[in-house]
């Protein structure tokens, strides 16, 4: 009984082998246990870019309105809010979210990462084993998956992590359907497919759709070959469309949305290939620079994934294929690591361009270095096949020496030109193992060393080799990080009423921030913590006006409110402020300072607070028509008063669909734009004539800037927002609720006009008025107005996203119709 050169079990008993994947999975279960025991038993989390900017906080908001049985469509905490579940990338429909039901959100946090690692070990595990490489060799390519620069950078880049996890099990189940036509598979590949799609990279799915298809395409038999490729291809087909049908809640809300966002017109290739893999890092493929404790760094280079290195033996097998290319499979794969680093190359590459030109898809995306994807899971693989193509039962197969020993001196004078290329790069350690390799296959080819115990010195070495370098780079911090709110979220939290936070400078560039001098990268994510950046603010209930305009789909409104913020004064920036509900700005113009005691101790920066700021929600006795989005002009100006007025882009009496209006970040805001005063609600109108003394003219009052018509009569005055101004119509207004997809409000009013509510205008937003449905109009560009009548009403604005039920009819029909199909098919094989 022996190992089949292919990989597969010849001559062993169906309980041997499961008997040997047990033992592999039982080994790969105490791997994970012990290499994520600082974040599961250790009271460590994680720790660095998008997990603690972007994943900590928009999955804890998600958490707490799941416990609440509340599925957020909306996120209200950024840019006055915007759309969550429809942007894909905060996974709201994402099934292992479940596991946020499970104890203490940064426990199950914890628990979340490292599932994402367990799934992709397990299923690359069970994918080699599909292609009928040893256990030895799978359990050496699962390994380097967990513990490998690249793979635990690629953490840090949320969206394409948590649908890369589920590339191998994707491909699994194709295999086990297309090549075996196990029926159950089908519907499996589906999930897995759909498991990708709802992870919030739809890069990573078409880069997992293609290869699948590359893949069933290329390796067919010869017999019938032209037959095959069609069975295979309308199979992917159909299991492609099932997965898409399955997550037609999530596609259909994301693919109306892209009419909101500046993608839907594509980006330039300067903001497409900002982050092009290059040339220089290649040398990282045999030797990755040091990353152990880069926190303490001052500075760590800004790069998409801060290691491309998959480890050093998975370079090696990678270069070896060249030896092994007669094999089909070994050929394939480096063909598509050749691929993979072609494409990532970007802009550093002068054909890329041609693609991105000729094929639109690629307009619609960002980042060529997530190609390289391709590449890391192409080495993974290379490592499975290189090691059994090595390690040979039957040893004159096998590799010369003289070949094998040439092979290493390659990878050696690699590993020595890359440490001599960039000086903190360390060869030492490589080269040991390099050496200790060589030692081993000198025994094995001398007899002295078995295939098996060759394949076990080469696991320890791949382990070595691994923890020695990569280990670094998974930053880790204690979990009370997320605990302690800083001083300036506290000191907010005392405020009943609800209130942005504005985060940086009036004063020069919005996005910068100044750091004191010589502290480490981790004491920076204590500054970022204590100045409430947008987005980590969120678990303390911090809102903002601003966000990441990088995150996910960059919409247009939330790109015009940041454009005109960074080409305002900063006089004009404050009015921006006050007049978009914030209230407390966390002052980013104040030098920063370290305790004098102790200088690793920075102290907290100042907190400003406007009195006069805007409550969120407010009446206003009359509106003025203007165009959208010219009447910015007249709203930000300094003698508008946004309480004795509201601006609209469209007649409240016209039932009409709005005009169309600019959109982007630039157009149009300075231009003139024709507009007339409405006429009043009747049961104001006298009381406005008094206030103003003279009839409304359709003239611009002079000295006022144009885009929506100005009034010479002086505005209404008074305090903050919650008291009514004087000599206008008292009224009040209080928020009964305010959730992700739903605000009551209650307001009482001597007279009609309008209730201001300082969130986000947006499509999908219904509202009623005392249960009947009511109008909602655009507010001062950005916001949403409802018309009300004199006396006591409660309005409730209501968020659905379009196309969601759309989407949940389309994905039960598909559930059941995959289901069925399924019974159906097994139901003729055991009844022909």
């Amino acid at each position: 009984m022996r190992e089949g050169a292919g990989g597969g079990w010849v001559g062993f008993s169906p309980l041997v082998t499961r008997s040997k994947d047990l033992l592999s999975a039982a080994a790969l279960a105490v791997f994970l246990a012990w290499f994520f025991s600082p974040i599961l038993l250790g009271g460590k989390t994680v720790f660095y870019r998008d997990f603690t900017g972007l994943v900590y906080p928009v999955k804890f908001f998600i958490a707490q309105w799941y416990k609440a049985g509340v599925l957020p469509f909306w996120n209200p905490m950024a840019f006055n809010g915007e759309p969550l579940l429809a942007q894909m990338v905060p996974g709201v429909l994402y099934p292992l979210n479940l596991v946020f039901f499970l104890g203490d959100f940064t426990s199950a946090f914890n628990w979340f990462y490292v599932l994402q690692y367990a799934v992709l070990a397990f299923s690359t595990y069970g994918l080699l084993r599909c292609f009928k490489i040893t256990a030895p060799s799978s359990l050496c390519a699962s390994v380097t998956v967990v513990a490998s620069g690249f793979f635990l950078s690629l953490s840090g880049v949320n969206t394409t992590f948590f649908s890369a996890v589920w590339f191998p099990a994707t491909f699994l189940c194709a295999q086990r359907y297309l090549v075996d036509r196990k029926v159950l598979y089908f519907p499996l590949g589906a999930a897995s497919l759909s498991m990708q799609i709802l992870g919030g990279s739809p890069e990573v799915c078409a880069f997992a759709v293609l290869v699948l298809f590359v893949h069933a395409m290329y390796f067919v038999p010869e017999e019938g070959r032209w037959r095959e490729r069609a069975r295979r291809a309308a199979f992917l087909a159909v299991n492609v469309l099932a997965a898409l049908g399955l997550t037609a809640p999530q596609l259909l809300p994301t693919y109306a949305l892209i009419g909101e966002s500046i993608r839907g017109a594509g980006l330039d290739f300067a903001d497409h290939a900002v982050w092009s893999l290059q040339p220089s890092a290649l040398t990282s493929l045999v030797l990755p620079e040091d990353l152990g404790r880069f926190l303490e760094r001052e500075h760590v280079e800004k790069v998409h994934f801060h290691s491309i290195h998959a480890g050093l033996f998975a370079a090696f097998f990678m270069g070896a294929g060249i030896l092994f290319r007669r094999d089909k499979a070994i050929r394939f794969w480096l063909a598509l690591f050749g691929a993979g680093i072609f494409f990532a190359l970007g802009k550093y590459n002068p054909l890329y361009k041609y693609f991105y030109d000729w094929i639109p898809l690629f307009q619609k995306f960002r980042y060529p270095e997530k190609f390289y994807l391709i590449s890391a899971f192409s080495q993974v693989f290379l490592l499975g096949f290189g090691m059994d193509a090595l390690a040979k039962d039957e040893r004159e197969k096998a590799l010369s020496l003289q070949g094998f020993f040439a092979l290493l001196s390659i990878a050696a004078a690699a590993v020595l030109f890359a440490g001599l290329l960039q000086e903190e790069k360390n060869p030492a350690p490589s080269l040991v193992f390099l050496a200790a390799f060589g030692a081993g296959y000198f025994l094995y080819r001398s007899g002295k060393l078995r295939a098996e115990g060759l394949k076990a010195l080469l696991l320890a070495l791949v382990l070595a080799d691994l923890l020695s370098r990569s280990a670094g780079i998974l930053p880790l911090t204690d979990k009370s990080f997320y605990d302690g709110p800083p001083a300036a979220a506290r000191e907010i939290g005392l405020d009943k009423d609800r209130f942005r936070v504005y985060t940086g400078k009036i004063h020069g560039n919005p996005e910068e921030i100044t750091f004191p001098a010589g502290i480490s990268v981790r004491q920076r994510q204590f500054v970022f913590k204590q100045r409430l950046l947008p987005y980590r603010g969120m678990i303390y209930g911090i809102e903002y006006p601003n966000g990441m305009l990088g995150n996910a789909l960059q919409l247009n409104d939330p790109t015009l409110w940041a454009e005109v913020f960074e080409k305002s004064p900063p006089e004009k920036r404050l009015r921006m402020l006050k007049r978009g509900n914030v209230r407390y700005w966390i002052d980013g113009d104040a030098p920063p300072e370290t305790a004098a005691e102790d200088p690793s101790i920075i102290a907290d920066p100042p907190l400003r607070i406007f009195d006069d700021a805007l409550q969120r929600a407010f009446l206003v006795p009359s509106a003025r028509l203007g165009r959208d989005p010219q009447l910015l002009n007249t709203y930000y100006d300094p003698a508008f008063d946004p309480r004795a007025e509201v601006l609209l882009s469209e007649d409240p009496e016209d039932k009409s669909p709005p005009p169309p209006f600019a959109k982007g970040g630039r157009m149009g805001i300075s231009a003139s734009a024709p507009s007339v005063p409405l006429e009043p609600t009747s049961s104001t109108r006298m009381a406005n004539e008094r206030r103003r003394g003279q009839s409304e003219s359709g003239h611009f009052a002079p000295g006022r800037s144009p885009g929506a018509e100005a009034e010479s009569s002086p505005p209404c005055k008074g305090g903050r927002g919650d008291s009514p101004p004087v000599a206008c119509p008292p009224g009040r207004v209080s928020i009964e609720r305010y959730e992700p997809n739903r605000v009551v409000v209650r307001t009482r009013q001597d007279g009609g006009g309008f209730l201001v509510l300082l969130d986000a205008y947006f499509p999908g937003w219904t509202a009623t008025v005392d249960g009947k449905p009511e109008r909602i109009l655009r507010a001062n560009h950005f916001y949403r107005a409802v018309k009300l009548e004199a006396g006591e009403h409660v309005v409730e604005f209501s968020y659905v996203p379009a196309g969601f039920h759309a989407g949940l009819a389309v994905s039960g029909a598909t559930a059941v119709l995959l289901l069925v199909s399924v019974a159906a098919i097994l139901w003729r094989r055991r009844n022909p």
